[in-house]
């Protein structure tokens, strides 16, 4: 997966379970930080207030599933 933010510097990641914690580290372990701003088959694009940038995560369909998933699961997302 490959994540892609404000700094211009890609951040690539062999396994879904590393993206995660990245992103989880972005929010500096805040729960409830992230907002959704769009998802389809190719990305997902949410917004950490905490850090003040856009995170652009690319990769498979399945990959980007499980990652909405466990955001989901494991309360990352904002719910207002």
């Amino acid at each position: 997966m490959l994540i892609m933010t404000d700094t211009f510097i890609p951040y690539d990641f062999n396994c879904k379970e590393k993206c995660l914690q990245y992103v989880v580290e972005r929010c500096h372990n805040i729960r409830h930080s992230l907002r959704l701003v769009d998802m389809d088959d190719e990305h997902i694009r949410v917004r950490c207030p905490i850090v003040g940038d856009y995170l652009n995560i690319i990769g498979s369909e399945e990959d980007l599933k499980w990652l909405h998933n466990m955001l989901i699961e494991q309360s990352w997302y904002r719910t207002d």
